[in-house]
């Protein structure tokens, strides 16, 4: 039974405030998904931007339906293979990743489109390739 799931959300993002991952977290390009009226879920830590709906920490099976109705997520640079982005590849969401970041992707390299995340002008003519 392969039935056609309607994407309704445009993206669903992971943000963790943590050292580690603090300075690989792409607020401008957020910013930008924001100017261009795009719905947006955030996914742990809140993210006070106005325009984003921040979900909290939720549990998995809620994760995994959120997923399945997302088009896109953007891919931190600390781990490009993360839980998340692994769920997020399983539940057929397409993964935004900063084009400086290709010799990274050993695996599943067809799962992720590669973006340059310098130049934020863009991003609504790539997002209508898309």
């Amino acid at each position: 039974y392969n039935k056609k799931i309607r994407k309704r959300i445009d993206f669903i993002i992971y943000h963790r405030l943590h050292k580690n991952k603090i300075s690989f977290f792409n607020v401008d390009f957020i910013l930008e998904l924001v100017k261009l009226k795009l719905k947006i879920y955030i996914i742990g830590d809140k993210l006070n931007i106005k325009g984003v709906k921040n979900l909290g920490y939720i549990k998995n099976k809620q994760l995994k339906k959120l997923q399945t109705i997302s088009k896109f997520t953007i891919c931190s640079e600390e781990n490009i293979y993360s839980l998340f982005i692994l769920e997020c590849i399983s539940n057929h969401v397409r993964v935004l990743v900063d084009k400086k970041n290709n010799n990274k992707i050993k695996f599943l390299k067809n799962k992720f489109l590669f973006f340059d995340f310098s130049n934020l002008k863009n991003i609504k003519k790539m997002l209508k390739k898309l």
